[in-house]
C-alpha cells in the first residue's frame, strides 16, 4: 500500500475541513499557515537531502567570497586541506576579528560569505548550502514534503492555523501528534539518507475531535 500523499489544494481543503471554518479571514490566511508549517518541518527534519555542497576558494587578502547559491541559507563552511569546519559568528566578530591566516570564522548574508581571519592565501573550502524544496501554492502543487511526510505537513499546519484561529487547546492537540510522529520520521529519513530506501509505512491522517 502506497504512503499517503498530499497536493497543495488537498491539503487546503483538509485544513478547512478540520477546522471547521470557511471565513474569508482563514481562507486569506491559509497560505502563510501552510508556509510556515513547511519551514518549520524542513527545520525540525533537519535532513542532509536538502544541502547541497559547492567547492571554492578563498582569494588571498580578500574578506569574502561570493555566495554561490544566492537564496540558500549556508549550513556550513568546510575548508578541505585542514579538514576543520570554520565557526559562524556575528558579523561584528567578523569586522572585528583583524589578522591574516586560514579562516577559522565566518558569517554569510544574502551576497557574500565573509571570513576572519583574512585569508592569506587561496583556501579550498567545501560550502554546505540548504535547498529548500520549493514552497506550496496554487502555482506547485506538490513538493517532497507533500509528497513524502503528508501527515506531518497536515499536522504541522493544522497547528499553525489553530494558532491562526486562537485556539490554544486544539494548538497544544495537533502539536502533541506532530512531535509523535517528528521523531520516527526524522531517523527513519537520516538513515535512509546515504542508501536506497523503500517508502515510509503509511500514517493514518489525523482524526478529527470537533
Amino acid at each position: 500500500m502506497a504512503q499517503w500523499t498530499t497536493t497543495y489544494a488537498d491539503l487546503i481543503a483538509l485544513l478547512e475541513d478540520y477546522v471547521e471554518d470557511g471565513s474569508t479571514e482563514f481562507a486569506s490566511a491559509v497560505q502563510g499557515c501552510v508556509n510556515r508549517a513547511e519551514e518549520r518541518l524542513l527545520r525540525d527534519l533537519d535532513l542532509s537531502i536538502f544541502n547541497a555542497i559547492v567547492t571554492d576558494t578563498t582569494i588571498t587578502s580578500q574578506g569574502h567570497i561570493v555566495r554561490s547559491i544566492s537564496e540558500s541559507p549556508v549550513h556550513n563552511v568546510f575548508f578541505t586541506a585542514a579538514a576543520e569546519h570554520a565557526q559562524r559568528r556575528s558579523r561584528e566578530y567578523i569586522q572585528a576579528h583583524g589578522g591574516s591566516g586560514r579562516p577559522t570564522y565566518y558569517v554569510d548574508d544574502a551576497s557574500n560569505i565573509y571570513f576572519a581571519p583574512v585569508p592569506d592565501a587561496g583556501y579550498a573550502v567545501q560550502i554546505t548550502y540548504v535547498q529548500r524544496p520549493t514552497p506550496l501554492s496554487p502555482s506547485n502543487s506538490t513538493n517532497w514534503l507533500a509528497e513524502n511526510v503528508a501527515s506531518l505537513l497536515l499536522l504541522a499546519a493544522l497547528v499553525e492555523s489553530e494558532r491562526f484561529l486562537l485556539a490554544p487547546e486544539r494548538v497544544v492537540e495537533f502539536t502533541g501528534e506532530y512531535g509523535a510522529l517528528l521523531g520516527p520520521a526524522r531517523s527513519f529519513w537520516r538513515n535512509n539518507a546515504q542508501t536506497a530506501y523503500e517508502p515510509i509505512a503509511p500514517v493514518a491522517k489525523p482524526e478529527k475531535t470537533r
